[in-house]
């Protein structure tokens, strides 16, 4: 990331924010990778409960 561009995220959200958005984004590709290599299904469709009145 341009040094610009990190001073101006971390000046507006905190470090904190940052780096809580780096972790998430990088567990997410990590997941995702690790998913694609096993080919996992995403599942079935989930049909919405409707209840009678």
């Amino acid at each position: 990331m341009p040094g610009p561009l990190y001073t101006a995220v971390v000046e507006k959200l905190g470090q904190e924010a940052f780096d809580t958005m780096v972790f998430v984004t990088i567990h997410y590709l990590a997941i995702s990778a690790i998913l694609n290599v096993y080919d996992v299904p995403a599942g079935d469709p989930v049909v919405p409960v409707t209840h009678a009145a």
